[in-house]
């Protein structure tokens, strides 16, 4: 559990780009083991072909990033986090789109006498906490030795983060709060991101408009939903949680004041009864259900993972 008392805002500024799916998944942390490397090569885990977790291979002999950019960081990694995203980009999603991408790009920068795709094999992970190692002659920011984390997730036309090493701009990066751990560091990014821009930007609530306002929060237990039942709680909001009854004790430690058993036939009764709600994030959805959650609004919010409606 990634309890947050004193909630880094370093973390917080990056706008999230990529929609994810399945995001009620918690982040599995993530180690690769130790062992003997050739010179300018590292462990990684790594794909050759889309598929299944079966198309993961650990291999040894990966050639350590090269940085291209003189604003560009070799990073130590000393721990990462397996996102719903990357197992959506293990299955091939938003391959041929990232490809285009990086080849435009190739084009726009060196004048159309290069053209890179994002060959295989293939470095998944967005998410990590590192040590800069290297750093490019225009790098300003960051010193060598420095322990950062990502600023949101990494960029996805790069190679990933399940490595001993990973490169990243000065710019996808921040410094590590010193008052969490590498592990917490390199989980928290891209889902309270997430949970933040929601409910801060999509939604406006601040400390001096949420208080005592009403929430609901649909996959409260999640990645997505554990940090925003926190971050609900912190601007005084009432909590109402949608998870299963196994999860009704640790939503509750979070913050959650009432919680809803999805699993039973005549939840949508149940909150029916109750008093309507100023915002509603559903960190699972949309579903069957979301036209039906917003007859219990008190004209504001109602917020998926994949939208944002003012109702």
């Amino acid at each position: 559990m990634l309890k947050i008392n004193s909630f880094p805002l370093l973390f917080l500024k990056r706008t999230v780009y990529h929609a994810i799916k399945s995001i009620n998944e918690s982040p599995t942390l993530y180690s690769i083991p130790s062992a003997r490397i050739s010179a300018g090569r590292m462990q990684a885990w790594i794909i050759y072909y889309y598929g299944d977790n079966q198309q993961f291979t650990l291999s040894d002999s990966i050639q350590i990033p090269i940085i291209l950019s003189p604003k560009d960081v070799l990073i130590k990694v000393l721990s990462s986090s397996i996102n719903p995203i990357d197992i959506r980009r293990r299955e091939g999603y938003g391959g041929k789109l990232i490809d285009t991408y990086q080849s435009m790009k190739n084009i726009l920068q060196l004048g159309g006498n290069q053209v890179n795709k994002l060959h295989f094999p293939l470095i998944l992970g967005r998410d990590f906490c590192g040590e800069i190692v290297r750093k490019g002659p225009k790098v300003t920011k960051f010193n060598i030795g420095d322990k950062v984390g990502v600023y949101g997730a990494l960029n996805v036309t790069r190679q990933g983060s399940f490595a001993q090493y990973c490169a990243a701009g000065e710019d996808e990066i921040c410094l590590k709060p010193n008052n969490i751990s590498d592990e917490e560091a390199s989980a928290l990014p891209l889902v309270s991101l997430t949970s933040w821009y929601a409910i801060r930007k999509f939604s406006g609530f601040t400390e001096e408009n949420a208080l005592r306002k009403r929430a609901l929060l649909i996959g409260a237990s999640g990645g997505v939903g554990h940090v925003a039942t926190q971050l609900l709680k912190n601007l005084g909001m009432e909590i109402t949680a949608l998870c299963s009854p196994d999860s009704f004790d640790y939503i509750r430690q979070l913050g959650a004041e009432d919680a809803v058993n999805y699993r039973e036939k005549d939840w949508l009764v149940e909150l029916s009864r109750k008093p309507k709600y100023d915002i509603i994030f559903d960190t699972v959805g949309p579903r069957y259900y979301s036209f039906e959650l917003m007859k219990f609004l008190f004209n504001k919010h109602f917020l998926t993972n994949k939208l944002c409606l003012v109702a």
